[in-house]
């Protein structure tokens, strides 16, 4: 990661009170090692807690995006437009009651090429520190990492080229009272309900998990049925998928570790999505038999050519078969020619 430029400004508001005030920052941070590891720290929590993806709004009621434009043409710099973004992130915490102040960091970074631009609010806490020269217990004031409710983090190139979704935020999960929306409401951060989107990132991630976690191919299959049969679920129902649960049904011994590795490997799947039928189909198991014969295949196979369908004959080919049970049927005929092979 390299830091571009980062600027961070203060608010000041106590919960459940209306007065806010702001505290300004007229120049940017320096580049040093300290803002280097509040960085690294930072983009480390960020990347286990995001769980929503989506775009800027385009209605004009927002100023945020056009501020961001003003921004990236450098028509305004990190200051000016920071500080104007602090102000309406102000003007929103006042509407939010239950909300309390903090400090605004602004961090713009380029990490493999790609240019990123991260805005979260930092609060402060206490801990319990020690001088080192006395061997004194006293109060030591740091951020509070390890509780990021307010954050979003925007790929500038994906934005620039309208490449959705390029915007990843924090969202708390099913609360009527969410007291962080006033932070999203300022940033114009709309949800991203594609539904194919969300469901093929979704599949493409179970696909790679289970290798990760080398599952013979049983088990890969048990795995793919109960998520269609998930997924089959709640599109009857006209409910979500939730990735929480997914992810234990995908490794209920480990419920934790599926989510873990959408995180890790950066899947840009929302906490919540609605599931695309015709997508997660490909997960269906479609068996059936006719006399002595049984089939069973994955409806996926359909789609890559393994099995072709002619519905006008009603013909079912089955390509690249075996060796084995080309030798079985071979054997069973009492089919003697060469198969060419030495």
């Amino acid at each position: 990661m390299q830091i571009i430029e980062a600027v961070i400004h203060g608010i000041k508001k106590e919960k459940h009170k209306a007065d806010v005030t702001e505290q300004p920052n007229d120049k940017t941070l320096p580049i040093d090692e300290l803002l280097k590891k509040l960085c690294e720290d930072v983009l480390k929590i960020y990347a286990k807690t995001t769980n929503n993806y989506g775009t800027l709004s385009a209605d004009d009621v927002y100023y945020f995006p056009h501020a961001m434009e003003k921004y990236y043409e450098k028509k305004s710099t990190a200051v000016v437009f920071t500080k104007e973004v602090t102000h309406l992130i102000a003007i929103e915490m006042k509407k939010s009651s239950a909300s309390n102040g903090g400090y605004v960091l602004f961090l713009r970074y380029d990490n493999q090429g790609r240019d990123w631009l991260l805005v979260v609010m930092l609060k402060l806490t206490s801990r319990t520190g020690i001088n080192e020269n006395t061997l004194e217990l006293n109060d030591s004031i740091s951020f509070d990492l390890e509780h990021l409710h307010e954050a979003a983090r925007i790929d500038i190139e994906k934005w620039r080229t309208n490449e959705q979704p390029y915007l990843s935020f924090i969202k708390r999960s099913s609360r009527t009272d969410d007291v962080t929306q006033y932070f999203r409401n300022a940033l114009a951060c709309t949800d991203y309900t594609d539904s194919k989107s969300h469901t093929t990132q979704a599949l493409d991630a179970i696909k790679a998990y289970c290798l990760s976690q080398e599952f013979t191919p049983e088990q890969t299959r048990q795995v793919r049925r109960a998520a269609y049969d998930h997924f089959d679920n709640k599109w009857n129902a006209n409910e979500s998928v939730n990735l929480i649960t997914l992810s234990a049904i995908i490794n209920n011994g480990e419920p934790q570790s599926f989510l873990d590795f959408v995180k890790e490997k950066q899947y840009t799947i929302n906490e919540q999505f609605s599931p695309h039928k015709k997508t997660f189909s490909r997960y269906k198991r479609i068996q059936g038999e006719f006399g002595t014969v049984k089939i069973s295949f994955e409806a996926n196979d359909l789609l890559t050519g393994a099995v072709n369908y002619d519905a006008k004959k009603k013909i079912l080919t089955i390509k690249d078969i075996s060796q084995k049970l080309a030798n079985d049927i071979k054997d069973a005929t009492g089919d003697t020619s060469s198969d060419g092979s030495s």
